[in-house]
């Protein structure tokens, strides 16, 4: 038997019990610091607000040889992450037509920022064959589809650079612009490089898989919230190759799904069924935008959740700091601007109000924005003396055709845009008295929910003749009456009367141009009075 010293045994039994924990207990192995690389990316090519979402969405950003990548959304940003330190490669950006370009970085240690929103990295159209070099082959190439429109056989989608629907001169001199470049003649990228705010930790959840509702919903079910208002939007971020909506509408609904940036064809729900958004996506994280092009006259519409197969929900992206609310009639639906002659009577497929004048407001100002707004509809009278509610009634609800009523604390938007007047005009000339009391106290409502909200009252661009000039003049009374009390974040704006150069919509609506026309104006003017 050996003898051990009792001054010993502590010390081998500490010994011991370390061995065993050892033995016992896991090892943890802390995740290696990773990063990122994003950026903004455009066409080399000017292009208008109604064209920017297709153009600069569906751009593809990956690491040369490795399964990093990520697609650009409408607004040309893309973001990769969890690149491990230390990596070496080339960031390849292409898209089907254009001409690929490389950039290179060396054993990255911090995030890597490239272009920023102000000053995307251009991309070259031109290259048709994908060859790397932009030459005859492309010439060629354009020359088989010249002439070709969106309908015809010959017509190849990788030569309408512009996405115009037709191949034409325009396209050709893009490629007479860059001809005989190869990737190597792209200018050097700027890279921006960004120090971590904290020490990289054991990787965890980015967050708590969810769903975001932009727009007036109704919560009582919560597993299957409604909605009715034209513009509200459904939003989520989910890993998988697939998604599908079940919706349950209650009269012909139209709806336009936004897959990782692109606009997709839009479809139409008129009772409950399961619609496939996307599918054959390539397997990693996405993002889906369904968005209600059809105003809430159209009937209300009950989400019943997504589908994404195989894959699974991830948290959603944060919603944008800076809030608008729309307050309007059919011009703010935008009724029937999908159309092509003033002779047309309405159909909801043609009424879109993803490209409405709102629409392109919020998103040229990275903002998000509630609709509230109602063809036909005034604020003494509805279009020809038509029966129903009126904008001020309207404005309390989050379901109209329901009467579930709005709670104003749920979103508290910095700017509201108010364009009514257009259906008190459209016969007869409103008692003046009654038009600017009733302007009067829906600004004061709005002002009680909104204490700082800057609040432009609007007219145009359908009005003419003395229906205009009297609408300019008591819409120009209510505003100068809140100036004399002290309320100097209320303000009046016209839109220019829309000309037949620009075309017309459905019955004498707004054209696509014509709202485009009208977001730039007020993009301007939102910018000019909140410094946006």
């Amino acid at each position: 038997m050996m003898k051990v010293k009792l001054s010993v045994l502590p010390a081998l039994i500490l010994a011991s019990l370390s061995l065993m924990l050892v033995a016992l207990c896991p090892v943890h192995a802390y995740a290696a610091a990773s990063y990122k690389i994003s950026g903004y990316i455009a066409p080399d090519f000017k292009f208008n607000e109604s064209q920017a979402a297709v153009l600069k969405s569906g751009f593809t950003a990956e690491l040369a040889g490795t399964s990093f990548k990520a697609q650009t959304d409408i607004e040309g940003f893309f973001s990769i992450s969890g690149i491990p330190e230390t990596t070496s490669g080339t960031l390849v950006i292409k898209k089907s037509g254009y001409l690929a370009r490389n950039i290179s970085f060396t054993n990255i240690k911090s995030d890597i920022s490239i272009g920023p929103k102000e000053g995307p990295v251009d991309i070259w159209p031109g290259d048709i064959d994908a060859s790397g070099v932009i030459n005859m082959s492309d010439i060629i190439l354009m020359a088989g589809s010249f002439n070709a429109v969106k309908e015809d056989s010959k017509y190849n989608e990788s030569c309408d650079f512009n996405l115009n629907g037709a191949i034409n001169m325009e396209d050709v001199l893009f490629v007479a612009k860059r001809f005989g470049n190869t990737s190597e003649n792209y200018p050097a990228a700027k890279l921006v490089m960004t120090t971590p705010s904290a020490t990289p930790t054991p990787s965890s959840p980015s967050g708590t898989p969810g769903i975001r509702y932009d727009g007036r919903f109704d919560f009582t079910n919560p597993q299957s919230p409604k909605f009715a208002w034209t513009g509200s939007s459904i939003v989520a971020n989910f890993s998988g190759t697939e998604v599908s909506a079940t919706l349950k509408s209650t009269g012909e609904n139209w709806f336009q799904a936004i897959v990782d940036g692109k606009v997709m064809t839009p479809f139409m729900v008129n009772s409950q069924s399961t619609v496939k958004l996307a599918s054959g996506l390539t397997n990693g994280e996405h993002q889906i935008v369904l968005w209600k092009r059809t105003e809430a006259s159209q009937g209300e519409v009950q989400f019943l959740g997504f589908n994404f197969g195989s894959g699974k929900l991830l948290a959603p992206p944060p919603a944008p700091e800076r809030k608008i609310e729309f307050i309007g009639d059919s011009i703010t639906c935008a009724y029937g601007n999908e159309g092509t002659s003033k002779d047309q009577p309405f159909t909801p497929k043609n009424e879109n109000s993803y490209l409405s004048y709102a629409a392109i407001t919020a998103r040229s100002l990275n903002a998000s924005a509630n609709f509230i707004a109602w063809s036909g509809i005034g604020i003494t009278m509805n279009y020809g003396g038509a029966g129903g509610q009126l904008i001020q009634d309207r404005y309390l609800m989050t379901l109209p055709q329901s009467g579930v009523q709005w709670d104003f604390k749920k979103y508290i938007p910095h700017a509201v845009v108010i364009n009514i007047g257009t259906n008190d005009f459209s016969t007869v000339t409103p008692d003046k008295t009654k038009f600017i009391n009733n302007y009067k106290a829906l600004i004061s409502k709005i002002r009680t929910n909104y204490p700082d909200a800057h609040i432009f009252c609007t007219i145009g661009p359908m009005m003419w003749g003395s229906g205009l000039e009297s609408c300019k003049s008591y819409v120009t009374d209510v505003v100068n009456d809140f100036k004399s009390k002290g309320d100097l974040k209320v303000y009046m704006m016209e839109y220019p009367q829309q000309s037949e150069t620009n075309g017309y919509g459905e019955d004498w609506h707004p054209s696509l141009k014509t709202h485009q026309l009208m977001a730039d104006q007020l993009t301007k003017e939102i910018k000019t009075k909140l410094g946006w």
